[in-house]
């Protein structure tokens, strides 16, 4: 886990102004956390609703009822203890959540299971799935190979990218032998879940996913789900909390220009009006802040970097989420950024992993904008999108 460097918890004298690029998850989240903290928050999204992949939008049906379409079944698991602080600044008790009674899991072929039954804590929680699944049996135990299945009991990152980065969950699954109806269900749920092929889906994402939702906490595979639609469940009344805070936010706001000023700051330039900030946080996967390279020099990153830094998708991950922030006024923060590195898409829980440096020429000093082609970075965007 990539953290940036401690700083003032409250900003004292004159307020810094921050642009948040992007209205996602993280970037509700770097804007929550900023203007508790007394910065100046403009948030910028570029749709016209907030919460990016978990956002939801009004629409009409065919017969004239109105109605909220929501971009797809997004499951609130007990272990996004992040998250679920984000969501009780509107709602203490988390009462606009309501649990499922199991995570049902129904192959193509008719096998079914579930995790109602399974105990909650590791390891009875492996254990008790091998003992209750329909999907185990005990001479496909005998099969498997221990040594070979070890990774899945102690994941460390970023170690475990060291070793399993270069494998594909798929081969990983037949080194250990796992049950074919047993893999389907335990494992590839969680791949297909984010779209993303076992072939294709790295080893070190399957183990740490696996990790994060089954081993790596006592709450079970058991999850909650919003009892209203998104926006009015979740990102409405956060918007109000921003609000109440001093933050402005600004949906239906493309940004399309940033650059650095002389005199220290950014100016950041959307399809309605143009605006000098302190700092800037880019709350983009990385495949839209590909788009943004090269960076202004001089930009910090989570690791304290000098902005040279490449933010690139893993190879074989589904997503990411990176972030920078320029310098702090002296009497606030001194840096404040999400992780600047790619995150597998359980970023939900904000398990930060790593990226991979890119081949290509510093980063040029010069004002920049998504208009820029990215140089070193073949096949990436020119302009921010999806948000994480």
């Amino acid at each position: 886990m990539l953290t940036p460097p401690p700083g003032a918890r409250r900003i004292e004298g004159t307020r810094p102004t921050t642009a948040v690029v992007g209205g996602g998850i993280a970037g509700l989240a770097a804007a929550t956390a900023l203007a508790e903290r007394g910065v100046a928050v403009t948030l910028y999204e570029r749709e016209p609703f907030l919460g990016g992949r978990a956002g939801g939008w009004p629409t009409r049906l065919a017969d004239g009822t109105r109605a909220t379409m929501s971009r797809g079944f997004h499951a609130f698991f007990r272990q996004y203890y992040n998250l679920r602080g984000l969501l009780r600044r509107t709602d203490p008790g988390l009462e606009r959540l309501t649990g499922l009674p199991d995570y049902p899991l129904w192959h193509s072929d008719g096998l079914r299971d579930g995790f109602r039954h399974v105990p909650r804590t590791p390891p009875w929680s492996a254990l008790g799935f091998a003992a209750l699944s329909p999907s185990f049996r005990l001479r496909d135990l005998r099969r498997m190979s221990l040594p070979a299945a070890l990774p899945l009991f102690d994941v460390r990152v970023p170690d475990v990218y060291a070793r399993l980065d270069g494998v594909s969950a798929h081969d990983f699954l037949d080194a250990v032998g796992f049950p074919p109806g047993a893999r389907h269900l335990a494992f590839e749920v969680f791949s297909r879940s984010f779209f993303a092929d076992p072939r294709r889906l790295s080893a070190a994402e399957m183990v740490l996913m696996f990790h994060i939702y089954f081993l790596g906490s006592a709450e079970g595979l058991l999850f909650d789900v919003p009892a209203a639609p998104y926006p009015a469940a979740l990102w409405e009344p956060l918007a109000g909390y921003l609000g109440r805070h001093g933050a402005r936010i600004r949906t239906g706001t493309a940004v399309e220009h940033l650059a650095p000023t002389g005199g220290g700051g950014y100016e950041v330039a959307t399809t309605e009006e143009e605006a000098r900030h302190d700092t800037v946080v880019l709350a983009l996967d990385a495949r839209d802040c590909a788009g943004w390279w090269p960076a202004p020099a001089g930009w910090a990153t989570a690791r304290g970097g000098n902005g040279s830094r490449r933010c690139a998708t893993p190879r074989r991950s589904s997503s990411a989420a990176c972030g920078w922030t320029g310098p702090w006024h002296p009497t606030g923060p001194r840096s404040w950024a999400p992780a600047a590195t790619p995150a597998s898409t359980t970023s939900a829980c904000w398990s930060a992993t790593r990226t991979r440096r890119h081949a290509g020429p510093p980063a040029p000093a010069a004002p920049w904008s998504n208009s820029t082609r990215t140089r070193g970075i073949p096949g990436t965007p020119t302009r921010p999108g999806r948000r994480r």
